[in-house]
């Protein structure tokens, strides 16, 4: 199991340990609902090193990446960040990830745990290309601040300016960061990219001044109802091959002025005949939801299956649970009751993101 550079300082800080994509991350620092509601509101800091991150070495990996994925990349200004998915040739998730355009090599924030599958899909297409792959994730750590404020907090703590959508190299002590801030119809996040030597230092600084301005640390517990509350996807539930990008709520990671790319054909299908007949939906319980790792939990309305779960919070905010399910679109609509497979939970279809 992959535990990140700081697993002995945050056994020290958190209440405990949680095992997530495989990574031993802090479970809670405070309470869930604390935690929650500041992501919600204001800003919090997480580590998110289990991230996977990918630089792109040559010169034609920009231009590969562009045929390969459904956003505009060629576009983009030095600096700038860019969601981007990759698809198979019937139009499904392969992975969602953003592309930060640096100036030492291109780099690609990618789901945890799927560097190697990122890596082949690629390298399938690589055929005379000058681009070369090197997996980062174990040499360096990510620190995310989360929330509506993330962008002003993270400037002030780093000194820096952070423009919106863009990265920037700076120093921050004694150790050299690369900062970026992306801001999507689901969230807004800082991150900072640091080298694995200095990552205990900055992360203890960080942490202790965004504690002098009441921004609290997030565990994970949390953030995955976070995640949930806000329809942010995640690997293996709501990003898999089952799904293509419109049903699980990633139109803004499409360009539909951009040239051909895999999956292009039936992603503009989709769009030109409004074909896409399913969606994502949040799914509100007042009890309990049952753990679906691994499991497609059928959504039922009035005895007939609508659609399936795809992620549920174990942990209630304000006494409510939150889930996601992708849903037939002409058969949910907000409001509806649903009810989770032959039990007798039921939940609210409410459309994402969530505010709770």
């Amino acid at each position: 199991m992959k535990t990140g550079v700081l697993r002995e300082v945050h056994r020290a800080e958190a209440r405990d340990l949680m095992a997530y994509h495989d990574w031993e991350v802090p479970t809670v620092y405070s309470t869930v609902e604390q935690e929650f509601q500041a992501a919600m509101t204001g800003a919090t800091l997480l580590d998110h090193s289990l991230s996977g991150r990918l630089e792109v070495h040559g010169a034609d990996g920009l231009d590969l990446l562009h045929r390969l994925s459904t956003n505009d990349l060629l576009s983009t200004q030095p600096g700038q960040i860019v969601p981007t998915v990759l698809t198979t040739e019937k139009g499904r998730i392969v992975d969602y990830v953003k592309v930060a355009r640096r100036p030492s090599a291109p780099l690609l924030i990618v789901s945890p745990n799927h560097e190697d599958v990122v890596t082949r899909w690629i390298d399938r297409f690589c055929i005379t290309e000058d681009v070369h792959l090197r997996c980062i994730s174990n040499d360096t750590s990510m620190f995310t601040f989360v929330g509506p404020r993330a962008q002003a907090v993270a400037s002030g703590i780093l000194g820096i300016e952070l423009p919106s959508g863009m990265t920037v190299e700076a120093n921050f002590g004694e150790a050299t960061i690369t900062a970026g801030y992306e801001e999507t119809p689901r969230v807004q996040m800082a991150h900072v990219l640091v080298q694995n030597p200095e990552a205990e230092a900055v992360w203890k600084e960080m942490s202790k001044r965004a504690e002098e301005l009441g921004v609290p640390r997030m565990g994970f517990a949390a953030y995955e109802t976070f995640r949930i509350a806000r329809g942010i996807p995640d690997i293996g539930r709501e990003l898999t091959d089952d799904f293509n990008p419109y049903e699980v709520g990633l139109r803004d990671a499409i360009s539909m002025t951009k040239g051909c790319y895999i999956g292009q054909e039936v992603i503009a299908r989709l769009d030109t005949y409004q074909k896409v007949k399913r969606k994502l939906m949040g799914i509100l319980f007042t009890e309990s939801c049952p753990s679906n790792s691994g499991q497609l939990t059928l959504l039922l309305a009035e005895g007939k299956e609508v659609g399936i779960m795809t992620s549920c919070s174990p942990h209630s905010v304000k006494g409510r649970h939150v889930g996601l399910g992708v849903v037939r679109s002409d058969l949910v609509r907000e409001g509806d009751s649903l009810i989770l497979g032959d039990s007798s939970t039921r939940g609210i279809a409410i459309n994402t993101p969530l505010l709770l």
